[in-house]
């Protein structure tokens, strides 16, 4: 049984699934134990709450499949599985053959040369689901010490499960964040990209008309154009500019229209251009099409580092290195400037935040290399399965 317990010890530390760790525990007992059968089955509430056995290692030759257990009838429930259930303590049948409470098993058991069992319940928050229960050869086995041994093994395989499950829970939980959060992320674009249309399209072209009019109006003056005609013209003129700032900046149409690799080289120009800092821009394998959550996802990235390098680093020059081959896509974003402590990063940047959940949504990996006075670096590898040629 201190044998089992080890064995099945080490399998909760190395199986990363349930049917895994519960064909493993199975084997263990058989294996290690020396006992002629084990196996583990679940309560199926369903089903009159019938007791399903799971999984099986050692001489079975079919007995699991005459069993029949109900816990809802009241001869098959008083067996010692029923027992252990209802109890959640062990149930031990030291002589199959004459102990009462097995007669309803107790013919195939026979022929399987079973001599003795133990039904140990599987308890979660007091409430027994399942069952390990094991067999010997012998009569008058299982004694008191081998008892508590074996039932701190069931204790230890329901921790087992209910870790497994927890982990398969927040797992499932995080897969839907991510795709939550990739559904937001497509809508916040898409708004984006609606209202820098409309912007372009219609508030930017109603703006170009009156301006237009507006130069009509003084050319077909002719005692010359009144000053606050001039100062009506030039703000029309600030107006457009800035309408055709802020539908560039919302979503760039040449991101949708040429591209990711033309998008980043006006991005680049243009952040050069407002912020007098110099890009060294490197670049491979990004001259074609792109998915557009990869698309969208590495121009944003970019954007929002750079963003970050103009207010906090204090530099002349930053390296932005974007490279892609058949399965992924790199991007880093390097200075040499004042750096801070990646400890206070969820404190001071919600924008590096979101930018890792762009990341980390589509499947990749966001990492910040930092330190105060030694400038910073942020790393971000794509995965390319969505990725289509031009």
């Amino acid at each position: 049984a201190l044998m089992t317990l080890t064995r099945c010890n080490e399998a909760l530390v190395r199986c990363s699934t349930e049917a895994e760790l519960l064909q493993a525990v199975c084997h263990a007992v058989v294996e290690a134990g020396g006992y002629r059968m084990s196996w583990v089955g679940y309560v199926d509430e369903s089903k009159q709450k019938t007791v399903k056995p799971m999984f099986w290692a050692g001489h079975e030759e079919g007995y699991l499949s005459t069993l029949n257990i109900d816990l809802s009838d009241r001869k098959t429930a008083r067996g010692p599985i029923g027992i252990a259930m209802r109890t959640g303590k062990p149930a031990v049948v030291r002589d199959i053959l004459s102990d009462p409470s097995f007669a309803p098993w107790r013919e195939e058991a026979a022929k399987r040369g079973y001599g003795s069992s133990v039904a140990l319940p599987l308890v979660d928050l007091g409430h027994a689901y399942g069952t390990l229960c094991i067999y010997a050869a012998e009569r008058d086995m299982f004694n008191e010490e081998e008892v508590v041994l074996l039932a701190q093994l069931a204790e230890d395989l329901s921790y087992g499960i209910k870790a497994l499950r927890v982990r398969i829970e927040r797992d499932h939980a995080e897969t839907e964040l991510r795709a939550l959060a990739r559904r937001l992320v497509q809508s916040q674009e898409d708004e984006r990209r609606s209202i820098a249309r409309e912007l372009h399209d219609q508030t930017g072209q109603q703006l170009t008309f009156l301006k237009l009019l507006l130069d009509r109006v003084r050319r077909s003056s002719e005692k010359g154009a009144p000053p606050e005609l001039e100062e009506a013209q030039k703000v029309a003129s600030e107006i457009i500019g800035q309408v055709r700032s802020l539908s560039l900046s919302l979503r760039p149409g040449m991101l949708d229209d040429l591209g990711l690799l033309p998008a980043l080289q006006w991005s680049l120009h243009d952040f050069t251009s407002k912020t007098k800092i110099e890009v060294d821009f490197k670049h491979s394998g990004i001259e074609r099409e792109f998915s557009q959550p990869v698309g969208t996802a590495v121009y944003r990235i970019i954007q929002e580092a750079l963003t970050n390098v103009a207010r906090y680093a204090g530099v002349k020059r930053v390296a932005v290195s974007v490279r892609a081959d058949g399965k992924k896509l790199t991007v880093q974003i390097r200075d040499q400037g004042a750096g801070f402590d990646p400890a206070l990063l969820s404190l001071t940047s919600s924008g590096i935040r979101g930018s890792r959940e762009r990341a980390l949504s589509l499947g990749g990996e966001f990492t910040v290399e930092s330190a105060p006075g030694r400038g910073t670096q942020v790393t971000v590898t794509l995965p390319l399965a969505q990725t289509r040629n031009a």
